[in-house]
């Protein structure tokens, strides 16, 4: 072994005279933790390279109280106990970090206080970190000065003097910022010359809404991703070309199925229209056959995924009733122009007599009132009806049918997000607001949908927020209402939500630290999941405002750095830590009180005594009456003593485990017969002892109920049938 000699002033900030050592201890990762009188707190890698000192910061409320240490001492938990010379002792966990908010103070234009919606690093320099913001724009946040100055794009879409609200940004791997404010078009800024490039999208105008870019992501080939109302499109910088990923929205019919609708149009008239339809009308004409026919419907109107067909074409028959109504938007096409352009196409076999072709339109976007571009074929807005023969009837109802089987197409509207797949580099994963999510090949162009409830289309777990596809490639989804882990080879998926422990139902974002545990940033706070445990052992650990946890918002953005500090988006800053490893020592389980009819056994006029302490005692006996009966008991860890967490059973009463957050269960009118009592706990980490503690309880029957008392109950009764068998036979002799 080796000698090496520590001279703590080659280490210590302040430099007050003394060296005095008053405490040295190791913890569970081999680091050593030294008091020094005066000068605080050390800590010091197994490696003896790494110094870091804490020192008392009167504005910090999170600093140690005094920097004249006196003593320490670790505790079976591994907590470190500080004594100071002038009074008073401190608890510190090792394994933890505490919560920072970098806070964002610039000069504001507006009373708004700034969210941070967007976090990437910065091309250029390591300690910076580029933030899109809510009111502020752009901006760079320099860690070790903890400053934000801004960006000063040269931007025409930025405003002067009101909210400059960042829709999301990205840095490519050539150092340029992609982004978009105040709903504009995609740009590119290249930090160092200081020039943009506006990237016009190919679907300007084709939505009554303005554009607006939900997320921007870059493949690992340096392709742009954009997720907005347009849905989902790549862009390459290279050819300045786009690709949309095929949906509904722009799903076309085939050029096949065009064609001879194209073609029976040019070639003969229909037997029956309503065309050049205007808005808010309900209009009705006559469809008379005068022999059985094949005819095909050909309506178009307005409709979206996002509420169905507002516009329908539909045919009655002679009494009224319906046969085919243009209600179905997945069963339509897009038709040019803006997405909600909608085409159907519908092939019947209709007998000789009297129908009635009807169509109803809303109010916005119809025949030359259009509030997006007007479709290929503007003049048939309306519904038709034409006659075929058998032939074309045949081919016709083949295309139709091919086209709308055609699963190439997703089912939704507005893109949210996307996540390439770490293990599969030819899938991504595609996020929603009405249609849930998507797995979706790049090769096949194949897709999976998932976690969609057809009959309960407003279902809120249908919104999706975020994506995470861990090192083991399960996939994690934040959505409005729940967290879903998905197993991609097995399909199988498993929802959590505030009852399984979350702290609350929105989950924001969702990010994996060097330790393999996961942090979902929710609408209740932030919170850790210990992955290694089965799923129905899941156990959340959440993080507030009692943490030192600031500055929660409703943010979707998060950055793990090299280093593996975190980074969330949060009100007035950026949220940060690094986080801690966790703490494997299992909690204490202890009952420290029974009662008996709301009385403790401490007390005086308790009804029993107990033969050994509550501490120790393995098992209590009560007699019939004693059936209202309590527990007292407590998980004890003192690394985050608060989130500390115990269940408890009654076994042979209830099969089920209770979470209790009162450390308190009581049973009334309990039937006589044999119970354990269980109870395991948990400490700040999630670690279960799932040992934890027993006690068994037996309730003794009254003695009418004892088994000696049935014994005789059957032998008074034998006896009496013998006895009035006996008078029988006496009588019927005599």
């Amino acid at each position: 072994y080796s000698v090496k000699e520590i001279d703590f002033d080659e280490h210590s900030k302040i430099n007050t005279g003394y060296k005095d050592q008053r405490g040295l201890v190791e913890d569970s990762q081999g680091n050593l933790w030294v008091g020094v009188y005066t000068r605080g707190l050390f800590k010091i890698d197994k490696q003896l390279k790494q110094f870091d000192q804490y020192l008392n910061n009167p504005g910090d409320l999170h600093s140690i109280q005094d920097n004249k240490i006196n003593k320490l001492f670790q505790d079976k938990y591994g907590i470190i106990w500080i004594a100071f010379i002038d009074g008073g002792i401190a608890q510190m966990d090792p394994n933890s970090n505490p919560f920072e908010l970098y806070e964002i103070n610039m000069v504001k234009k507006n009373n708004n206080q700034t969210i941070i919606r967007s976090i990437a690093p910065s091309p250029v320099n390591e300690s910076e970190l580029i933030l899109g913001t809510n009111s502020d724009g752009i901006l760079k946040y320099n860690l070790k000065l903890n400053r934000a100055t801004n960006l000063n794009i040269k931007d025409a879409s930025i405003k002067k003097d009101s909210n400059n609200y960042v829709n999301d940004l990205a840095v490519d791997y050539q150092g340029n910022i992609w982004y978009s404010i105040n709903s504009s078009q995609l740009k590119k800024y290249n930090i160092t010359s200081k020039k943009i490039e506006i990237i016009e999208s190919p679907h300007n105008n084709k939505t009554a809404q303005p554009f607006q870019i939900r997320s921007i992501e870059v493949s690992p080939d340096n392709k742009i991703w954009i997720s907005s109302n347009y849905g989902i499109d790549r862009y390459d910088p290279l050819t300045k070309e786009f690709f949309s990923i095929p949906r509904i929205m722009n799903k076309r019919m085939s050029s096949d199925l065009r064609k001879s609708i194209d073609q029976i149009r040019n070639t003969r008239n229909p037997i029956s229209s309503i065309l050049d339809v205007g808005e808010g009308q309900n209009l009705e004409e006559q469809l008379i056959l005068e022999k059985k026919s094949n005819v095909i419907l050909i309506s178009i109107g307005e409709g979206r995924a996002i509420g169905g067909m507002f516009d329908r074409g539909r045919i009655l028959d002679s009494k009224g009733g319906p046969i085919w109504e243009m209600s179905d938007i997945y069963k339509t096409f897009y038709n040019g122009g803006g997405f909600k352009n909608r085409i159907g196409l519908k092939l019947l076999n209709l007998e000789k007599g009297t129908y009635q072709l009807s169509y109803y339109s809303d109010i916005g976007h119809s025949y030359k009132d259009w509030n997006t571009v007007s479709p290929d074929d503007s003049l048939y807005w309306g519904i038709e009806a034409y006659e075929v023969n058998d032939a074309e009837a045949k081919s016709l109802n083949e295309l139709i049918e091919q086209d709308i089987e055609n699963k190439n197409s997703l089912p939704f509207e507005i893109g949210m997000l996307i996540e390439f797949s770490k293990t599969n580099p030819n899938t991504m994963w595609i996020g929603s607001n009405t249609n849930s999510f998507f797995r979706y090949d790049l090769t096949s162009n194949l897709y999976t949908q998932y976690n969609f409830d057809k009959d309960n289309l407003t279902n809120a777990s249908h919104y999706i927020y975020c994506f995470h596809e861990d090192l083991e490639g399960i996939l994690w989804v934040g959505t409005y209402s729940s967290l879903v882990r998905v197993d991609p080879k097995s399909g199988e998926m498993h929802s959590f939500s505030t009852s399984d422990g979350l702290p609350g139902g929105n989950i924001y974002s969702i990010t994996e630290d060097n330790n393999g545990a996961l942090w979902i940033y929710s609408s209740g706070g932030l919170s850790k999941l210990i992955k290694n445990a089965p799923i129905d052992k899941y156990s959340f650990v959440n993080y507030d405002a009692q943490d030192g946890l600031e500055g929660l918002a409703q943010s979707s953005t998060v950055l793990k750095n090299e280093k593996g500090r975190i980074f969330f988006g949060g009100r007035g800053g950026i949220i940060s830590f690094v986080p801690g490893s966790i703490n494997t020592i299992k909690p204490d389980v202890v009952v420290y009180d029974f009662k008996i009819d709301d009385i403790s056994i401490f007390d005086d006029s308790s009804s029993i005594s107990l033969d050994t302490g509550i501490y120790e005692i393995e098992k209590i006996e009560l007699s019939h009456h004693q059936n209202d009966i309590a527990f007292e008991f407590s998980s004890i860890h003192l690394s985050r003593p608060g989130k500390n967490k115990i269940s408890y059973q009654l076994e042979g009463f209830s099969n089920k485990w209770y979470e209790s957050d009162r450390h308190f269960a009581s049973f009334t009118n309990l039937d006589p017969g044999e119970y354990t009592f269980r109870v395991k706990g948990s400490n700040g980490d999630g670690v279960w002892n799932e040992t934890g503690r027993s006690i068994a309880v037996v309730i003794s029957p009254p003695w009418w109920k004892t088994t000696f008392a049935y014994i005789s109950y059957g032998a008074v009764f034998i006896l009496v049938i013998f006895g009035v068998d006996r008078f029988q036979r006496r009588r019927l002799l005599a």
